[in-house]
C-alpha cells in the first residue's frame, strides 16, 4: 500500500494493540460499533480488532450521505475513528454517535494470545446505491465466511495467495469479494 508492505503479523499487532486500548468497557458492551472503513490497511486492522468485540459492527463509507439512513443508525452506537479520519467527528456527534478517536497504532505490540477475529455477531454493509441511496444491509459473520469461502472455491484461490481487490471495502461487494 503506498510503496509499503504491510505484513499479517504487522496488521495482526496493530488491530490486537487497539483491542487493548479499547479495553474492557468496549469487550464488554453489546452496543453497536461502527467505524469508517476506508480503503487502508490501517482501517482493515480496526476491522478486524472490532471483529473481536461481542458488538454488531457497522461498516460506514467515507461519503457520509449514507451515514443518514432511514432508520437511522441507533443512538447508543458508537464510532471508532482512526486519528486521520477525525475531521468526521463533528459530523458523527450530530448523529448522536458517540465517537472514539485512536491515536496512531502500536505495531510493537507483542501478546501471547492473538486475537480472535471475525467473532461479532454481524455486520452492517452498505449497498452501492446504483439503484438510489446506499441501504444498509446486516450479514451474520456466519454468512459473510460462507460467501467468502465459497469464493474462494470458485475461483480455486490456492491458501496464501494474494488478491488484488480495488473496490470500496465499506460496500458489501468490496468486502466480500476483496478482502474476506
Amino acid at each position: 500500500f503506498h510503496g509499503r508492505v504491510w505484513s499479517t503479523e504487522a496488521l495482526t499487532a496493530m488491530a490486537g494493540g487497539w483491542l487493548d486500548v479499547l479495553g474492557e468497557e468496549f469487550q464488554a458492551s453489546g452496543r453497536p460499533i461502527g467505524m469508517v472503513m476506508a480503503n487502508h490497511p490501517q482501517s482493515v486492522a480496526l476491522m478486524f480488532a472490532l471483529s473481536c468485540l461481542p458488538s454488531p459492527l457497522i461498516l460506514l463509507p467515507l461519503d457520509l450521505r449514507p451515514w443518514r439512513t432511514s432508520p437511522p443508525l441507533p443512538a447508543d452506537t458508537r464510532l471508532v475513528l482512526l486519528r486521520a479520519q477525525q475531521h468526521l467527528e463533528a459530523d458523527a456527534q450530530s448523529l448522536d454517535l458517540d465517537v472514539t478517536i485512536l491515536s496512531d497504532p502500536d505495531e510493537t505490540r507483542g501478546s501471547p494470545d492473538d486475537p480472535v477475529f471475525m467473532a461479532m455477531p454481524g455486520l452492517v454493509l452498505f449497498t452501492s446505491g446504483s439503484t438510489g441511496r446506499p441501504r444498509p444491509v446486516y450479514r451474520t459473520t456466519a454468512a459473510l465466511l460462507r460467501l467468502a469461502q465459497a469464493l474462494v472455491a470458485t475461483v480455486g484461490l490456492p491458501r496464501g495467495a494474494g488478491l488484488i481487490a480495488a473496490l470500496p471495502l465499506a460496500r458489501a461487494f468490496g468486502l466480500n469479494h476483496g478482502l474476506l
